[in-house]
């Protein structure tokens, strides 16, 4: 299952970084009831993303409707970007009841989303806002892995 947030905010090197974030994984869960990795892939605004091009376009309008246009099956490597350089670090659900013990894989380099992807997506009302405040690090060590 994937999550878009509308705003992620995420600090880096001292700086917050405010973009549009996908998150896959965090509602899986394994055998043993243990939940799965998260990866996030930030996202900014600039080309359309051919991969959720009929997705976006046909998204449902109110909560409870489900949309499954012909061509609108996703795939999920096209929503990583080239570069699979990522931050590493271990964090919890970004929604209730923010079950802490997760592995969160952040991508280092965004992909991209029109303009008009992003604000169809900011214009649901029944999922807007729904990011939640930058939380402290806790201790928490944040990791890079290298990319190709």
């Amino acid at each position: 299952m994937s999550r878009f947030r509308t705003v992620s905010v995420r600090a880096l090197r001292g700086a917050l970084v405010s973009s549009v974030c996908l998150a896959s994984g965090a509602f899986a869960q394994d055998l043993r009831g243990t939940p799965a990795p998260v990866v996030g892939v930030l996202i900014k605004e600039g080309l359309v993303h051919p991969g959720l091009f009929t997705a976006f376009r046909n998204l449902p309008k109110h909560a409870g409707e489900h949309s499954q246009p012909p061509g609108a099956l996703i795939n999920a490597s096209s929503l990583l970007p080239f570069n699979k350089a990522l931050y590493k670090y271990a964090g919890s659900l970004t929604t209730p009841p923010c079950t802490e013990g997760l592995q969160w894989y952040v991508m280092k380099n965004p992909i991209e989303l029109s303009d008009s992807q992003i604000a169809a997506f900011q214009r649901l009302p029944y999922l807007n806002p729904n990011n939640r405040p930058l939380q402290p690090l806790n201790g928490r060590t944040v990791s890079t892995q290298r990319g190709h």
